[in-house]
């Protein structure tokens, strides 16, 4: 295996995190669940294959962090991207702070994260989070086009690429520690709550600041 594909299953590429499963039992079980969003994101970034992610519909919170993981992002135009956190009074994770920088630039990044308007397809393409419009033979055709391509590169020149680039950003593990150690203690807040309870009865939120 030279390449790899990252997709959704149906017409979306992935929903986020599960606001039923939230928040979490305890300050130690929050600790617990974002180690495994930091474990999960790191392995995914340091994989030494090319990885090519096909998205179509939304792909939101945490799956948009595996998304800006991958080298090449193919999506068609029904793809959105999605950054709840500040509506439901959380900080970004999923890496985001770090790798959304890296797609869009930082200033714009820390304006996507704390407006949380999603963006369209054509915004996704015009600021770089995403590289190709796939259109009439479909996302998943034309991301496995893009990989059968990088996967023709000599798989060691790939690999060092691919590790020089990483660690010439040294801030990957220190932004997904600052989003593991921060994000616990807003899991027990009460604009958590009533981000989570606003959103999910279709409602503008009422934060109260604790």
């Amino acid at each position: 295996m030279r390449a790899l594909v990252l997709t959704g299953a149906g017409e979306c590429f992935s929903a986020g995190g599960d606001l039923s499963a939230m928040p979490p039992r305890s300050f130690d079980d929050g600790v617990a669940r974002m180690g495994e969003v930091t474990s999960l994101i790191l392995q995914f970034a340091a994989l030494e294959k090319p990885v090519v992610a096909a998205v179509t519909g939304p792909a939101a919170g945490i799956a948009v962090g595996l998304v800006c993981c991958c080298d090449v992002v193919v999506i068609d135009d029904t793809a959105r991207f999605l950054f709840p956190f500040t509506r439901l009074g959380l900080t970004a994770d999923g890496g985001l702070t770090h790798s959304l920088s890296q797609r869009v630039g930082a200033a714009r990044a820390r304006r996507i994260l704390i407006e949380a308007a999603p963006l369209t397809a054509t915004e996704a393409l015009a600021m770089g989070l995403a590289d190709h419009l796939a259109t009439e033979q479909g996302v998943l055709h034309a991301a496995v086009d893009r990989a059968e391509e990088l996967a023709s590169r000599a798989p060691l020149a790939v690999a060092a690429v691919k590790r020089a680039v990483r660690e010439a950003s040294s801030t990957y593990q220190e932004a997904l520690t600052f989003e593991r150690d921060h994000q616990p203690a807003l899991f027990g807040t009460s604009d958590f709550l009533e981000g989570k309870q606003s959103f999910l009865q279709k409602r503008a939120p009422s934060f109260s600041g604790r």
